[in-house]
């Protein structure tokens, strides 16, 4: 087995150099003081699942009813500029939720000619794996029609009249609209079929269908753990305690068993650690001589969106290894894995690993 040592780094404590005037109005979230991927996109919750039971779809026309300039104050200006808006009435086309309630007439601003050529590219597009794996719902946003913000400018959503939406709704107010071909497209049938809860769809995937979406994968036994120290620096960016480590940067030493397509210069402690609270918890303790095994596949957020202050996009899933088998339930995903015919969960290593090599010859 071949032993690989590997230097893993944090952003310390070089945040609190960048001087920001509004800090308590904007400020960075913990995953950019620490440069941990952001798992918890991937962390179906009460508030973002797709088989969330508030959750409520309908397949719609926008229909445009007439074009106005409106007033709109942007940034910090006394007077209002004239905007152009347009005012969209939704045609009900089906209720694929029971509870669906079409909404009333609105008004949005116009949108601009490069957010019409991205609407019009997705429309009756497939969704990549990083829409169904981060729940990754959008909406066409433009700029220019609201006030600046210590953050940055934000962001007004908009609609490409006379084309077809599917809408999504919670607890009856919109959190997102997806551009589709019309009532026969296939992302129409996938969430038809998973409402009505009918076989396997993109949603609901069994075990050979998600792991062929993956990247690569590595396979590892961990031959130290980092001290308590060195946890704390890395999860915080400083250390409180009475002996602080040495250096900020970690170390970690790993033995590779194998590896297919994924690069092991790019595992990080920071991520190993993280990932394993979002599956087991704030109790969750390293162990030496514990074997992963890693997925590797980048889950991007809709339209490369990454805001003032950029957070790594989810890539490594690590999983533990026991007995040569792994349990799906420790895959943080928006997607469900479907367990097989007598409720089990758990799948040898070397399938998986034989699935994704087939996948990415």
């Amino acid at each position: 087995m071949k032993t690989i040592y590997r230097v893993i780094s944090t952003l310390g404590l070089t945040v609190s150099m960048l001087g920001w005037t509004a800090a308590h109005a904007c400020s960075p979230s913990h995953m950019v003081m620490t440069g941990e991927q952001n798992y918890q996109a991937l962390k179906p919750s009460s508030h973002s699942s797709w088989l969330d039971p508030e959750l409520s779809v309908g397949l719609v026309y926008a229909k445009k009813k007439k074009s106005r300039n409106r007033d709109v104050f942007t940034e910090y200006a006394n007077d209002p500029a004239k905007k152009p808006f347009v005012k969209i009435k939704f045609k009900l086309i089906a209720a694929i939720s029971e509870d669906y309630v079409v909404d009333e007439a609105k008004w949005f601003p116009k949108i601009d000619a490069r957010g019409k050529a991205r609407e019009l590219q997705r429309k009756g597009a497939a969704r990549p794996f990083a829409f169904w794996d981060r729940r990754g719902l959008s909406t066409p946003l433009v700029q220019g029609y609201s006030i600046g913000t210590s953050c940055g400018p934000m962001p007004s959503p908009t609609l490409l009249p006379g084309e077809y939406y599917l809408h999504f709704k919670k607890g009856g107010r919109t959190i997102g609209f997806e551009i589709v071909a019309g009532p026969d497209d296939p992302l129409v049938r996938t969430f038809t079929e998973t409402l009505r809860g009918s076989g396997e769809t993109h949603i609901r995937r069994a075990p050979n269908d998600y792991f062929k979406d993956m990247s690569g994968y590595q396979d590892f036994v961990i031959q130290i753990c980092p001290s308590d120290a060195e946890i704390e620096v890395l999860r915080w960016g400083s250390y409180s305690g009475p002996n602080p480590p040495d250096v900020v940067d970690g170390h970690i030493r790993l033995g590779q068993e194998s590896e297919y397509d994924s690069q092991s210069k790019d595992l990080k402690l920071v991520d190993f650690l993280s990932y394993q609270r979002h599956i087991h918890g704030p109790t969750w303790q390293c162990r030496a001589g514990k074997r992963y095994l890693v997925l590797d596949k980048i889950s991007s957020p809709p339209s490369g969106g990454i805001g003032m202050f950029f957070v790594s996009p989810p890539q490594h899933r690590y999983l533990d290894v026991v007995g040569g088998h792994i349990d799906t339930q420790d895959i943080l995903s928006h997607i469900s894995i479907l367990p097989d015919e007598t409720g089990r969960t758990r799948i040898e290593v070397e399938h998986v690993k034989r699935w994704i090599r087939e996948a990415n010859p």
